[in-house]
């Protein structure tokens, strides 16, 4: 297999993150890589000084763009996407990293599952959670987790659980470029949080999503950092989470009404969790009764004994 994978890289005067997720790319198994480093409005020495430290076999695989001026996560992802020609793209912030093996187990699992099924244009591993603050400049780990551990990764990903929520980590997921551009591009542009679900979904409408069950991505954050720089844009932006996902669910929602698409699936859905929820709660109620019925029937039983045993006793 032959292909290639493009990485963007978002980043904004993060030096001391944005090092580690490059090392993280250079110690891939897999070879066929190249970068597009997006530096949003970021400090542009300090990046430069930053790529002009990696080996020459890693600065000649890296693109770097400049903003002058942040223009947000989605234009700044979508600015990466449109300078890649490679067969398939991810998206590594720059404050999260990959397990070495991590491209390579997802290339071969896509050779893989794509000898069975035609329809898959993309793969997801799973992901470990992990914490950490900066003390001096330094980052110190705090726990490693797991990332929903409840949540498997089937040979094939659910569209239906995808319509519930996002269960995807970005930085464990491999796409198609061809499909990506097919499916509307990389990122809606209104978009600050929640652009990864939004493609997943514009993505898993159309084709498949490939499941690897090994945890091979870790996903970083930082609960208190006082430099909104270091500070995670997850965890930081909660109220603006809350808002988007409204937005997208009515933006889904008046797409199928136009459409008949999975917004209106999605709308249908939730009557289908409603009724099941009524038949579980009819279910809970009938086996009560049945439970009430079997009680009172033991003590009739009961009683009837008691009854024969004192008419035994009175002959």
């Amino acid at each position: 297999m032959n292909d290639t994978v493009g990485i963007i890289i978002r980043t904004k005067n993060r030096p001391v993150f944005l090092r580690r997720a490059l090392k993280s790319v250079q110690e891939q198994t897999f070879g066929r890589w190249k970068i597009v480093l997006v530096n949003d409005g970021g400090e542009p020495g300090i990046v430069e000084s930053i790529v002009a430290s990696m080996p020459e076999s890693t600065r000649q695989r890296i693109e770097l763009l400049h903003h002058a001026e942040s223009v947000g996560r989605s234009e700044a992802g979508n600015a990466g996407f449109r300078a890649l020609d490679t067969d398939h793209i991810a998206v590594l912030d720059d404050d999260d990293t990959w397990h070495p093996a991590f491209l390579e187990t997802c290339m071969q699992r896509l050779a893989d599952v794509r000898g069975r099924v035609n329809t898959v244009k993309g793969v997801a591993a799973r992901l470990h959670m992990v914490s950490e603050k900066i003390v001096g400049g330094r980052i110190d780990l705090l726990e490693v987790s797991e990332f929903r551990p409840e949540i498997s990764h089937p040979d094939i990903l659910s569209l239906d659980e995808m319509l519930r929520e996002n269960f995807l980590g970005l930085c464990g997921v491999v796409l198609d470029r061809q499909a990506v551009i097919a499916a509307g591009g990389l990122f809606a542009r209104d978009l600050s949080v929640f652009e990864d679900w939004d493609l997943y979904l514009r993505l898993m409408v159309r084709w498949d999503i490939a499941g690897i069950e090994e945890r091979l991505a870790n996903y970083h954050f930082r609960f208190s950092e006082t430099d909104s720089d270091l500070g995670n844009c997850v965890v930081a932006q909660q109220a603006d989470m809350l808002l988007h996902r409204q937005m997208l669910l009515n933006r889904w929602l008046r797409q199928s009404l136009q459409t008949r698409g999975h917004g209106q699936y999605a709308n249908a859905r939730r009557h289908f969790v409603t009724l099941a929820n009524q038949d579980a709660a009819l279910l809970n109620t009938t086996a009560q009764s049945i439970d009430m019925v079997k009680n009172g029937l033991i003590v009739v039983a009961k009683t009837v004994m008691q009854m024969q045993e004192r008419l035994s006793v009175g002959h």
